[in-house]
């Protein structure tokens, strides 16, 4: 029950909800009907009665994320042959860096937060952080750092300044909020009575990194080696490119990975291996999210990744060609697309080198869209079928293979996600085998040095 229809006078604004509650609910007596409309629509600070008679008032959403805004950048126009009313963010000198912001400042010492004979307490407290048990330890870092293990987290590292919503869009585990109701029982002149709120925070929180070393090398581990990471991979010409702006030039170098050797290959391994300055790697990997994912995170990062997940297309056609084995059709312009085999060919040096952790491969194959489409007949559709297993199986029995530490492979289909047990199973079987193997050997390795261990000490 609501206790503003006590009063006298109500509120327009209560006049409001009580219009829209004998509309939705014209069963109900307005008491309850009002009710009914501040649950359904979270209506804010309404007090009403619950059902055992208690005080209660919604108040708003607590977001427990720091404002990212662009106050400390000032926009310019570019005028250039190429780039011509391009707008960019560039960041003012007096903007302050995360170095001086983590630092207390000699004003906020005046002040003190409620809250903080709570938090700050010393490492010899009992309700201290690494007072804990380790298991209790781990349990509160995989709450606050790691993303549901079911679901791959789709990380965003190529940087731009450019004006663009396109450039800034938050990644996934950014998007989503994980919300808990916070009841907190309060007193004012009326009585008691009951606020809930909701808080919300990020699926992902990794702010308490930055809290020191210690707990710093405890979380990074959980971090990398509990999440699943997935990677759209790059179509050249096909996707959304944003470039950089700095020292009086613009930075766009070029995304195609049509002529890369192995030699390229090897340089750009040691490009990442030692950290080179990012507007000195070369498009392909400028420009490919895995690649660039890797470079950000740094090679002792990648090391604990456990789990990653690829979606890419099986290329059939070949560009102002027509394809093999299906005559009718063909690629009439410069292709736009990227083929997973030719990708992974150069993935996979990669994620031998800096990914030697990864056990779980999953990769999601997607039919050649150029040859794809509502108009082609039964025939043509079998045929395009049939050379999409052929390729993809011929695909998986190659590269991925070469991947020694893998455990567990996972292809599925595009429209369902269903598992493509009929492609890959002599692959799955394969890389099934090889670990068991792995680990048989390893358990006989570890008993007979337990037995060495037990003569020398007899």
């Amino acid at each position: 029950m609501t206790l503003q229809l006590r009063q006298p006078r109500m509120s327009p604004r209560m006049q409001d909800i009580l219009a829209l509650a004998r509309e939705d609910y014209p069963d109900l007596d307005d008491e309850s009907a009002v009710v009914q409309v501040i649950l359904k629509e979270k209506v804010k600070d309404v007090f009403f009665l619950d059902k055992e008679g208690k005080r209660c008032i919604l108040r708003e959403t607590i977001y427990y994320q720091y404002n990212r805004t662009a106050s400390h950048y000032r926009k310019i126009s570019i005028y250039d042959r190429s780039y011509s009313g391009e707008v960019f963010l560039v960041r003012e000198p007096w903007a302050a860096s995360l170095e001086v912001i983590d630092r207390p400042k000699q004003r906020s010492r005046l002040f003190k937060h409620r809250s903080e004979d709570g938090w700050k307490l010393p490492e010899d407290h009992p309700r201290h952080f690494f007072s804990f048990p380790r298991e209790i330890q781990g349990l509160i870092l995989e709450f606050a750092l790691c993303f549901r293990s079911d679901i791959p987290i789709h990380p965003k590292v190529i940087t731009s300044n450019l004006d663009d919503d396109r450039a800034h869009k938050k990644p996934d585990y950014d998007e989503s909020w994980f919300a808990s109701l916070v009841v907190t029982a309060k007193f004012n002149g009326k009585g008691s009575y009951f606020e809930i709120r909701k808080v919300c925070r990020s699926d992902i929180d990794a702010s308490c990194l930055r809290t020191c070393k210690k707990l710093y090398s405890e979380g990074i581990r959980q971090l990398y080696s509990n999440t699943a990471f997935g990677f759209d991979m790059t179509a050249w010409k096909s996707d959304f490119y944003p470039y950089l702006y700095g020292i009086g030039k613009i930075h766009q170098p070029d995304p195609s990975k049509k002529h890369v050797t192995n030699l390229d290959i090897e340089t750009a391994l040691s490009q990442i291996q030692d950290r080179v300055p990012e507007t000195d790697l070369p498009g392909w990997v400028y420009y490919d999210r895995f690649l660039r994912f890797l470079y950000v995170i740094g090679p002792q990062n990648a090391s604990r990744i456990k789990a990653l997940k690829f979606k890419a297309m099986v290329k059939l056609h070949s560009c102002k060609a027509l394809t093999p084995n299906i005559s009718a059709i063909c690629c009439p312009r410069a292709c736009p697309q990227v083929d997973i085999v030719e990708n992974f060919r150069i993935h996979v040096p990669f994620i031998r080198k800096f990914c030697p952790g990864l056990e779980k491969l999953t990769i999601v194959a997607e039919k050649d869209r150029e040859l794809v489409s509502p108009g082609v007949g039964m025939h043509k559709a079998q045929l395009i079928d049939k050379a999409h297993k052929e390729a993809l199986k011929a695909f998986l029995n190659g590269e991925i293979r070469t991947i020694e530490s893998l455990t567990e492979l996972t292809v599925l289909d595009e429209q369902n996600n269903s598992e493509r047990t009929d492609i890959a199973e002599e692959t799955i079987n394969f890389i099934r085998s090889r670990a068991i193997e792995r680990a048989h050997a390893k358990c006989s390795e570890e008993s007979d040095e337990m037995e060495a261990d037990i003569e020398w000490t007899l």
